[in-house]
């Protein structure tokens, strides 16, 4: 592939951009920023002996999306979002940074709280010689947008992985549901059901829409992002979050599970007394659904 005297190379394994008039490259990896200029620039699984400025990255798979004058490359991998930008325009050191700034924006606006999962590096390498083709901030932003979307479409994490990062896994789940559970034998049958039925609920979109507004929510009130808004004491006034729970309860199992709600809503057994104000009542909302659909039969 050529973008002006630009030549793109890569496979499954390895990114090679290269230049003979040289290249200019801003980037951040890990602790480490990076200034500089070469003629190669090489990504790649395996490190690579020769001339060039070499990065090595443990992606399971390089993703190239091609747009006018601009390519993204994306490193994919466990926990790993890499992009690799090269933009065909010819330009100076502080265009060269605000064409990167412009980058960090698209990739914390797409990642969102996502950046809390990922490492994430980026590199954009820009040529120096060439057409200077001034390039709109917009354009770039877009297609960096474009291509981190079409990413995320199949690489993106899971709710229980979400729920995880809340401290939430599905053994704690399924034994908060036990722990109000009368009149039944408690076995490793029950248990079993509990947890297929708790992975169940959690792929409705619904249920998945309805927990992650209570978490979005709950992190942006706990931390004063909303003027005049106060939520440090669990206000008594706050019921949304109740709201939430029971819709939870009501879309996994109908109207009994909202009853079932107000038990652990009000007991608040384990994992469910350790959450915050907004959070405690949807997974209270999940469990008591759970428990009520898996006695349906």
């Amino acid at each position: 592939m050529k973008k002006g005297e630009t030549i793109i190379k890569y496979d499954e394994n390895k990114l090679t951009i290269e230049n003979s008039h040289g290249l200019r490259i801003l980037g951040v990896c890990g602790a480490k920023s990076v200034l500089e200029e070469a003629n190669k620039v090489v990504y790649s699984r395996e490190g690579e002996r020769g001339d060039g400025i070499v990065s090595v990255s443990d992606f399971k798979q390089l993703i190239i999306k091609e747009h006018e004058d601009i390519t993204c490359s994306i490193g994919v991998g466990d926990s790993l979002i890499d992009l690799i930008i090269f933009i065909d325009d010819k330009t100076n050191p502080e265009k060269l940074l605000s064409y990167f700034k412009s980058a960090i924006e698209v990739k914390d606006e797409i990642l969102g709280p996502l950046t809390r999962f990922y490492k994430s590096n980026i590199i954009l390498i820009i040529g120096k010689k060439g057409q200077g083709r001034n390039l709109k901030k917009q354009k770039i932003k877009k297609h960096i947008k474009k291509s981190l979307i079409e990413t995320l479409k199949t690489n993106n994490i899971s709710i229980l992985d979400q729920l995880k990062e809340k401290g939430i896994n599905l053994d704690e789940l399924a034994k908060a549901g036990i722990k109000l559970c009368v009149g039944v034998k408690v076995d490793d049958k029950l248990r079993k059901k509990l947890k297929k039925q708790l992975i169940k609920s959690l792929s409705d979109i619904n249920v998945i829409t309805l927990i992650l507004a209570a978490i979005r929510a709950e992190e942006d009130l706990q931390h004063h992002r909303i003027k005049n808004v106060n939520i440090d004491d669990d206000p008594a006034h706050l019921y949304s979050d109740e709201v939430l729970g029971m819709a939870v309860a009501n879309q996994i199992a109908g109207t009994k599970a909202i009853f079932n709600f107000k038990r652990y809503d009000e007991e608040k057994p384990g994992i469910i007394s350790r959450l915050g104000p907004m959070t405690d009542d949807v997974i209270a909302g999940l469990i008591a659904g759970t428990m009520s659909k898996i006695f349906e039969e």
